[in-house]
């Protein structure tokens, strides 16, 4: 199936969310976020019975919104993009991530306040996100390939944002291009390992039988490697076997 935006109205003057937190629901239980979170819910619904019917490609933001019973303008409030229907897991998960590193203590290496953020968001991940973040998945046509690499772009730098912040305020004498370098490239390897880590844990569980393997397990070996300098030997990685 070739997917497409058909449909999608161009959106030239709303401003992009600086992070992914702006578009994960907050558990308030007030009246007016109640409401907001029936809007989204609805919007999803109507979207997953029309793309069922039709198609994603063939699927357009109008119908989403007329069968809702919104406007277009209310869709785009809260899905900037037509493919942010299909991942909404995985924008969920990044706004854990930045929710969850906000909330480590700032004198925490930043390393280790990137493991456990990603760590404890990590537990939240449903099992179809896992599929969507490898490259031979399903999600591959080319409008839904270019919106994920957007969102795994402005989380790094959103991550990278965060950990300047928290870096300036531990270290203020650190100049701004040395603190930025560090937390731009801190925040890169650090997401890399993650991914990795998710990769691994999907294709490793297609061929094991029985019990499936650990996700934290191996996110923390993922981690347990970048923090070490990834300095090893292959012997060290994929010791030998004596006959």
């Amino acid at each position: 199936m070739s997917w497409s935006v058909t449909g999608r109205k161009p959106v030239t003057k709303a401003k992009k969310p600086p992070c992914y937190t702006a578009l994960v629901p907050e558990n308030s239980g007030g009246k007016r976020e109640r409401k907001k979170q029936e809007t989204r819910r609805s919007l999803l619904l109507a979207a997953a019975k029309l793309i069922d019917e039709k198609g994603f490609a063939d699927t357009t933001v109008q119908e989403i919104a007329s069968e809702a019973d919104v406007s277009e303008r209310t869709f785009f409030r809260y899905f900037p993009y037509k493919e942010d229907l299909l991942l909404q897991d995985l924008i969920r998960y990044f706004g854990g991530i930045e929710n969850s590193l906000r909330r480590q203590p700032v004198e925490m290496e930043p390393i280790h306040a990137l493991h456990r953020a990603i760590d404890e968001s990590i537990t939240h991940i449903p099992e179809n996100l896992l599929g969507r973040l490898l490259p031979d998945s399903a999600m591959t046509d080319a409008h839904v390939a270019a919106r994920l690499v957007t969102l795994f772009t402005t989380l790094e730098s959103s991550i990278a944002s965060i950990l300047d912040d928290r870096l300036q305020a531990v270290d203020p004498t650190m100049s701004a291009v040395t603190r930025k370098r560090y937390a731009r490239l801190l925040a890169f390897c650090a997401l890399g390992a993650s991914r990795a880590a998710l990769i691994s844990f999907r294709e490793e569980n297609h061929v094991t039988q029985g019990a499936k393997l650990d996700m934290q397990m191996i996110l923390n070996e993922a981690f347990s490697l970048l923090m070490s300098g990834c300095i090893i030997s292959l012997s060290d990685f994929h010791p030998k076997v004596d006959n």
